[in-house]
């Protein structure tokens, strides 16, 4: 399992300044929910950690890789571009687009990176991505191209694909802001069962009640800071800061009802 720890990190795009002396760490094995106002920086920070956007300062350690805002390294060895795609892999990413290739059926975007990135024999790729699918209870949809799935089938395909490359780290960024409530209740009892502790894994989210339910650790972002990082029990039933204790009182008790069950 892989930690992971910001320290100073700021990222600018042009002269509006997202992210503004980040310092964060996540222990090896945590699930941690990040909550916040939409611009508030959430899925920069994730997204920094994957080496989808460059930082201008600080810098960001994964497990054995840190990522400066020249390159990334490890051992003091600036990686080549086939080792970052490898630091890449490791990173399990899951979009709240999907992201999902068009042209490609379910089941060839599930082997086409673990065949390309990591040499996965195509026989034994198939063989995994056979059983994810049971796992996820699509494996009818094997042969079938996104279009014709729905969304939260997506999603989940989305997930599995990320699986495939059996990462360190799984990053979701906002993976139901596109489903509608019944889908997103499926999706959330996916995430919250593949969250045991056998990866680090962080997720924005604006599910409250699932982030209360989900992970042992909460943070809360505010005007590209980190406001509040704590554990869960702590989070909800100690916040710290008046910023997070408002944010918090937005939501009354019928929030969670529909999340109950999960």
């Amino acid at each position: 399992m892989t930690g992971i720890a910001f320290s100073a990190v700021h990222k600018r795009y042009g002269r509006n300044e997202v992210l503004k002396g980040i310092d964060l760490h996540v222990a090896s094995g945590a699930t941690l929910s990040i909550l916040g106002q939409s611009g508030s920086g959430k899925t920069t920070l994730i997204r920094c950690i994957n080496a989808l956007e460059t930082i201008q300062t600080g810098h960001i350690k994964v497990g054995d890789v840190t990522i400066t805002p020249d390159h990334l390294e490890s051992n003091s060895k600036r990686l080549s571009r086939a080792n970052v795609a490898h630091y890449r892999a490791r990173c399990g990413m899951v979009f709240q687009g999907f992201n999902l290739f068009p042209h490609m059926t379910v089941l060839q975007n599930l082997i086409e990176a673990p065949i390309g990135i990591r040499g996965l024999v195509r026989k034994e790729a198939i063989r995994r991505a056979d059983a994810l699918l049971a796992d996820i209870g699509l494996p009818e949809k094997r042969l079938d191209y996104p279009a014709s799935l729905s969304g939260g089938q997506q999603q989940r395909v989305a997930i599995a694909r990320a699986l495939m490359m059996e990462p360190d780290v799984l990053l979701f960024d906002e993976p139901t802001s596109a489903l509608d409530p019944v889908t997103t209740i499926e999706v959330l009892a996916l995430i919250k069962r593949l969250s045991s502790g056998t990866r680090t894994t962080i997720i924005v989210t604006h599910e409250i009640e699932f982030a209360r339910q989900v992970s042992s650790h909460v943070a809360f972002m505010k005007d590209g800071l980190v406001e509040e990082h704590g554990t869960t029990d702590e989070f909800f039933s100690r916040p710290r800061s008046a910023a997070t204790r408002a944010f918090l009182s937005q939501f009354n008790a019928s929030t969670g009802d529909r999340h109950a069950s999960l």
